[in-house]
């Protein structure tokens, strides 16, 4: 009855707001890597305890996980519509209410 009527109200709401609320997540989670990778990578490639040999392996060694996690993100990409992003959203979410 009623009830039903203020759920589905919520509910639109929620599929309503839910773009904005991925994008805002997803920026702050970008901020938040790019920070820790460039973190991470000044600190192996500028380690002076170690001779120069060490840090090109390194180097070398980042640029090809760099071009794993490219193409592994270009094919989940591609391989994943906006319908089944939504879907895992709201499994997340209602997963998260549940442990509460």
């Amino acid at each position: 009855a009623d009830s039903d009527g203020d759920f589905q109200q919520v509910q639109a709401a929620f599929e309503e707001s839910l773009p904005a609320f991925l994008k805002t997540a997803w920026a702050m989670s970008v901020i938040d890597l790019d920070d820790t990778i460039k973190a991470v990578c000044r600190i192996l490639l500028k380690d002076v305890s170690v001779p120069w040999q060490i840090r090109v392996r390194r180097a070398q060694a980042l640029m090809l996980l760099s071009q794993i996690f490219l193409r592994a993100s270009q094919a989940a990409a591609g391989a994943s519509g906006d319908q089944d992003i939504k879907m895992k959203v709201e499994e997340a979410i209602h997963a998260g209410m549940r442990e509460k």
